[in-house]
């Protein structure tokens, strides 16, 4: 009875082969996606889009924004709806 190791070593061999050739046409792997963080941006490459974290945010207060009173009304408005349960938009 010969050793089954030995038997499959030539197969092992060839396959780790082919492993290696179908490796480098393959793209390198994405990027793991950090959820500790407060926001995010989309990242494209190569076809390909993942998660970024955002490590530190541009932070903007609502009041800081100018020139969108009407929208700033609308969204504080569809906001208190929301809150009481009433019809409200998605603004999101």
């Amino acid at each position: 009875m010969s050793d089954p190791a030995r038997a499959f070593a030539p197969l092992i061999e060839r396959l780790d082969a082919l492993f290696d050739r179908i490796e480098a046409v393959l793209p390198s792997p994405l990027p793991a996606t950090d959820w500790s963080a407060t926001a995010f941006r989309w990242r494209t490459r190569g076809g390909r889009g993942w998660l970024e974290a955002v490590k530190q945010p541009h932070r903007i207060r609502f009041e800081d924004l100018q020139g969108v009173d009407d929208q700033k009304q609308r969204i504080a408005q569809n906001t208190k709806q929301f809150v009481q349960g009433r019809s409200a938009n998605n603004v999101l």
